[in-house]
């Protein structure tokens, strides 16, 4: 009598699930780069929208920003949260030649610390038309939240039809 085939479990064949969208299979890679590809924007997106306290915290980033075409969020205008309160025109003599001389001083009214930008002071006539200008620096490179530093800058024989004088931040672009 010949043996009885061996028995079989009667059971139905149990597939290996592959991960689906709306009906479609998806190949099994595809969950890996869906995952690195939220992880990037989460990435940049954080870098994008915390672009403003990151340059804060560490001011080379604004030329990151600048070097990967981000640079327009980045940037403020010239002397964001500096402000100049008061300006001391006057004139003196120097060996019989008119000399202006400006004095004031530059407060940082922001949180952060910031790099002095270069300053420009115009002469204005009667009618505020800017007759001369020249741009200056201050002795302190970087002002600390809170802190002020002096100026003091010198033009000789200023045009007579002078009337105004102011100082303002200047454009890098412009220096």
């Amino acid at each position: 009598m010949a043996a009885p085939p061996p028995r079989r479990a009667n059971l139905p064949a149990v597939r290996k699930r592959r991960p689906s969208f709306a009906g479609m299979a998806l190949p099994e890679n595809a969950i890996g780069w869906a995952a690195f590809a939220a992880a990037g924007t989460v990435l940049i997106g954080g870098l994008w929208l915390g672009q403003s306290s990151i340059v804060a915290a560490w001011p080379p980033a604004a030329r990151l920003y600048n070097i990967v075409g981000l640079g327009g969020l980045a940037e403020e205008a010239p002397g964001a949260g500096l402000e100049i309160p008061a300006l001391s025109p006057r004139i003196e003599m120097d060996a019989g030649t008119p000399v202006l001389v400006l004095e004031g001083t530059v407060i940082n009214k922001s949180g952060h610390t910031i790099t002095l930008p270069t300053l420009l002071a115009n002469l204005r006539d009667d009618r505020n038309v800017v007759v001369e200008s020249w741009t200056f620096r201050t002795d302190v490179e970087r002002l600390s939240a809170g802190a002020s530093a002096s100026f003091r800058t010198r033009k000789e024989r200023p045009p007579e039809r002078v009337r105004h004088v102011d100082v303002v931040f200047a454009n890098a672009a412009a220096n």
